[in-house]
């Protein structure tokens, strides 16, 4: 059985304060009372927990909860630990993680780590923000899985790091080194995901170089080029109001209206769309 330590401390449940400024996309807040679940190089144990996606996403930060310890006593400091390696997996299919999607590596030391000590009255307890390094762009309709491991320093081989699970479901998996998933249905693991709604940037439409019937055509990119204006342009000549049809005819910016659909598809909206093209959201 995979190794479980309790934290008998209760967690009241707070707000916050961010370490990020972007906007939360998905959330499975610290909620008490919590567990320690090791997921750490030094022992061979990883831990991931799934997500479900309803909207197109870019993951641009992630949070997550956690401990250290010596044996088996807690500790505050995060002097043991080297750096994180943050997963992100597709789904395997039978409720396992499959293909490695995205994954990075960084160092405690990196000015794109913020970790904050004694959250909600756990003393022994990090909330550690990090600022990926790159977007992870995640699609809806799909199941992506979220894995967090320490990289322990091997001058330290009592210590190990322990995720915090919340209680809100029974999704996550432990990772032996016979490299294969175990079910072991628990509590999901805390963690929250920050960024952005792919639909934030209007005139953002299709990915760059997507063709009719790639999974990523007619799903934004985080830029706003060409391949937008002919994505547009198409939907426009078919007279598909659910792309084309985005402002009132004869409206004026300011006026009652202007932005908003009226079940027309006309010249309006495809000047009011090259308007917006032409100034950009980036």
């Amino acid at each position: 059985m995979p190794r479980r330590l309790a934290l008998l401390l209760v967690v009241s449940i707070t707000a916050f304060a961010a370490e990020t400024d972007a906007q939360i996309v998905y959330g499975q807040t610290l909620v008490g009372p919590s567990f320690a679940v090791y997921s750490n190089d030094s022992v061979g144990i990883a831990v991931a927990d799934n997500f479900v996606v309803t909207e197109a996403w870019d993951v641009i930060d992630v949070r997550f909860w956690g401990s250290t310890f010596n044996g088996l006593m807690l500790e505050a400091p995060l002097d043991d630990i080297l750096g994180f390696q943050i997963y992100f997996f597709k789904d395997g299919g039978g409720g396992a993680p499959g293909d490695t999607l995205y994954m990075t590596t960084i160092g405690t030391g990196s000015s794109a780590l913020n970790s904050v000590l004694g959250v909600d009255g756990l003393a022994f307890a990090h909330r550690i923000t990090v600022k990926l390094p790159d977007d992870v762009r995640v699609f809806p309709g799909d199941t992506y899985w979220l894995s967090v491991v320490a990289l322990m320093d091997p001058g330290a081989p009592d210590s190990s790091w322990g995720m915090l699970d919340t209680t809100a479901g029974l999704d996550f998996r432990y990772y032996y080194n016979d490299g294969t998933w175990h079910e072991q249905p628990e509590y999901d693991l805390a963690f929250e995901l920050y960024g952005r709604l792919a639909s934030d940037c209007p005139v953002d439409l299709t990915t760059t170089n997507a063709n009719p019937g790639d999974q990523t055509y007619g799903f934004p990119d985080g830029n706003v080029n060409g391949a937008d204006l002919s994505f547009f342009v198409e939907n426009w000549l078919k007279d598909d109001q659910s792309i084309a049809d985005i402002t009132t005819t004869n409206a004026n910016p300011g006026e009652p209206g202007y932005g908003i659909a009226d079940d027309i598809v006309n010249g309006a909206d495809l000047s009011v769309y090259v308007e917006g093209w032409l100034d950009g959201c980036f």
